[in-house]
């Protein structure tokens, strides 16, 4: 879709200024931000190599446009919130007998959208219906919340289980089509079921209309996408939550796939990582972010922001200037004359990625470095071939491949840069379709007869650690 675009208030304006200021003085890696407010776009900024045609993997926020799903298949009849998954997967329950538990036949499509489903563990399994069903249920149903990714699993399924299509295939006409979202949704194995809790890749202006939906309480340009009713229960606190003590809006209520926020009146839908759309009904406001963050403490700042825009005489502020997070380090030197095959022994204890077993690199070509490592007698687990002149766009770099593309396959498309400091050698790749910025560094021995090897993931804020440390072999 395309919303208008209209410019914000110089208060409001100020208040965006403050909140950018804020965000990146806390180290937060916001890749997208986005705000509408009613029902136009008065701001949007991306961070490079974040771009408004890139889909960004959502996490968790997915379960939001699931519950979207749900409402829509409830006003058309397909089911209710009572209705016990017992009608819906009555063959497992005939074919499963006594391995389901006596709960799980009064657990119903509410305890699923709700978290009450009563089970204290995700038992996710070669078949995640049979898995779902067959876990031990530790309360009653409707009883205690515990946040279950595998729950809104079964929500996808029981929509795939009533249709015959996969939860992305049966919303396209009704939801995604009207909104003009452009998703892709990772699928469960060979099951054509979509993931439902998670899997969902989608533009941050698609996050911007399904919010828009639900400020406008299911209505679209004036047709009717999902009922009031729907959008008015999901968004309320329907049940208390504690998915987070030591972070207080997870701990404020939940309702169908929806959070509660400390301003009074707002909800959100989160994804791990810091995937948001957060609604703000009083004021027809909707945020939509994508990004790499500290999730309680940017959400503060989302919330100082709220405040600010309706601050009458805020102080002016500047916008702080756009910035790419492609960047090179200062210390980066040329590339050294040499090439070596190193074995690698990984730490105990170490969590690498990978069990690496050997290391080679080369640095012949000049301004070029060809970087390989592998794990047994496999093809080489990263591939890379870096240059000292800055990022570029590649792909495959892992193998096997670890993330899903948005148009079905398999990726590993990533912004590459290789920069060599003193005695060390680091690796970075920017996977600009999700949140990660992983990061290989290589600490050689001043006469280059030893390397350790350290690794950082993409998780905000996260550190090097060293997983192996490998003894040259070959020239």
């Amino acid at each position: 879709m395309s919303f208008l675009r209209t410019s914000p208030g110089s208060g409001e304006l100020s208040a965006i200024a403050r909140f950018l200021t804020a965000a990146e003085a806390g180290r937060h890696r916001l890749h997208s931000f986005m705000i509408v407010k009613n029902g136009s776009v008065i701001f949007e900024r991306f961070w490079k190599p974040y771009a408004p045609n890139l889909r960004h993997k959502l996490y968790s926020l997915s379960k939001s446009f699931t519950s979207v799903g749900v409402g829509i298949a409830i006003d058309e009849g397909l089911l209710r919130t009572d209705t016990l998954l017992s009608d819906i997967f009555g063959e497992e329950f005939e074919r499963l007998g006594d391995r389901i538990p006596e709960r799980t036949r009064r657990m119903t499509i509410r305890h699923l959208l709700t978290m009450n489903t009563g089970q204290s563990y995700e038992n996710w399994a070669e078949n995640n219906i049979e898995g779902f069903l067959t876990a031990e249920v530790e309360f009653e149903p409707g009883t205690a919340f515990n946040y279950n990714t595998l729950a809104t699993y079964m929500l996808s399924a029981a929509i795939t289980r009533l249709t015959g299509e996969s939860l992305a295939q049966w919303l396209k006409p009704r939801l995604f089509e009207p909104l003009g979202i452009d998703a892709y949704w990772e699928t469960d194995g060979e099951t054509g079921i979509n993931l439902g809790g998670v899997g969902l890749n989608a533009h941050t202006e698609d996050l911007a209309a399904l919010g828009q939906l639900l400020i406008n309480k299911g209505l679209w340009n004036g047709k009717r996408i999902v009922s009031e009713e729907y959008v008015a229960a999901a968004s309320s606190n329907l049940t208390p939550s504690n998915h987070s003590a030591n972070s207080i809006d997870w701990t404020l209520g939940y309702g169908y796939q929806f959070w509660q926020c400390q301003p009074k009146g707002v909800f959100r839908g989160d994804g791990m990582f810091g995937q948001y759309i957060i609604c703000e009904p009083e004021t027809q406001t909707v945020i939509a972010v994508t990004g790499n963050a500290e999730m309680q403490s940017v959400m503060e700042l989302f919330w100082t922001l709220l405040a600010e825009m309706k601050t009458p005489k805020l102080a002016s502020a500047e916008l702080p200037p756009e910035r790419s997070l492609l960047t090179v380090s200062a210390a980066a030197a040329p590339y050294p004359d040499f090439r070596a095959v190193y074995e690698v022994t990984p730490f105990e204890n170490a969590m690498p990625r990978f069990p690496l077993t050997s290391l080679s690199i080369d640095f012949s070509a000049e301004g070029e470095c060809l970087l390989l490592m592998y794990a047994g007698t496999a093809p080489a687990v990263l591939s890379l071939l870096l240059n000292q002149s800055g990022w570029y766009y590649t792909a495959a770099t892992y193998l096997p491949d670890r993330f899903f593309s948005s148009d079905g396959g398999y990726y590993g498309r990533a912004y590459i840069l290789g920069e060599w400091s003193g005695d060390t050698f680091t690796a970075k790749m920017w996977f600009n379709e999700t949140p990660c910025l992983d990061e290989w560094k290589f600490e050689f021995s001043p006469g280059r007869e030893s390397v350790t090897i350290s690794y950082r993931g993409f998780a905000y804020n996260s550190r090097f650690e060293k997983v192996g440390v490998g003894l040259r072999i070959s020239a």
